[in-house]
């Protein structure tokens, strides 16, 4: 009989552990854009960005962690990142992209990944359309990335999640680095929020709004011209995206 007991327990145990919550993080960084001749266009510190936003992550619970770095993030294979994810991220989970790179405005704007190519807003939240999971988050490092609104808006009735985004800058503003941090300016306060330093009323999780509230004001300190903005409904203001 407490054999047979145990055996219940592990399988309860097993259930819970297969229906918890879990977390699907998958963050992109160009660096060296491989365009001939405009060698000037690369980026000092935005693979580095990728790599120590993707730690922060790894250490959180039940989270399945990704990258994509410089001559691999081609539009092919974000794609496929993607659909990856996708396949397996269920209603009670969540979904949290990064990218650290190049942004540009023309034709609604999107983001430059290697080679100069372009993936552009629209593509991505129509890509993001496909997923099932309750929420997804974007951190977007990237000039010009407020611009995302425009595209969320166009694909508001096909969204089957609560999409969330922590831009680095308005739609007509440049994102800017900083080779004294050694980052980006949004990342540098994603890296120091993520960690805590964001937990405003001191519960040992940092929600969306606490996290936006302290890179706003983290970047602006830094860069006047710099604007962070939150596109996304009000319900995913509590939404605990780490814990400390």
């Amino acid at each position: 009989m407490k054999k047979l007991f145990s055996t219940i327990v592990i399988l309860m145990l097993l259930c819970i552990s297969a229906n918890a919550q879990k977390t699907f993080v998958f963050v992109v960084g160009v660096s060296n854009y491989h365009i001939p001749g405009r060698e000037t266009v690369n980026l000092g510190f935005t693979s580095k960005d990728c790599r120590e936003i993707l730690d922060i992550f790894k250490q959180q619970p039940s989270t399945y962690a990704s990258a994509l770095t410089s001559k691999y993030a081609t539009p092919q294979k974000i794609d496929e990142k993607f659909n990856t994810i996708f396949s397996v991220a269920k209603p009670e989970d969540k979904i949290i992209f990064h990218f650290s790179g190049h942004g540009y405005k023309e034709q609604g704007g999107g983001l430059v990944t290697v080679e100069g190519q372009p993936y552009s807003f629209d593509h991505l939240v129509s890509m993001l359309t496909k997923a099932k999971a309750g929420n997804v988050v974007c951190l977007i490092d990237a000039c010009f990335s407020g611009l995302i609104k425009n595209a969320i808006d166009n694909y508001k009735d096909q969204l089957k999640t609560n999409l969330t985004i922590i831009s680095g800058s308005r739609g007509t503003e440049e994102s800017a680095e900083s080779p004294l941090f050694g980052n980006g300016l949004l990342t540098k306060a994603l890296k120091k929020g993520l960690r805590g330093m964001a937990d405003a009323d001191g519960d040992k999780v940092v929600t969306l709004m606490e996290l936006f509230k302290f890179v706003h004001a983290d970047v602006v300190m830094h860069n006047e011209n710099q604007h962070p903005q939150y596109i996304g409904p009000s319900s995913t203001h509590n939404l605990v995206i780490t814990r400390w």
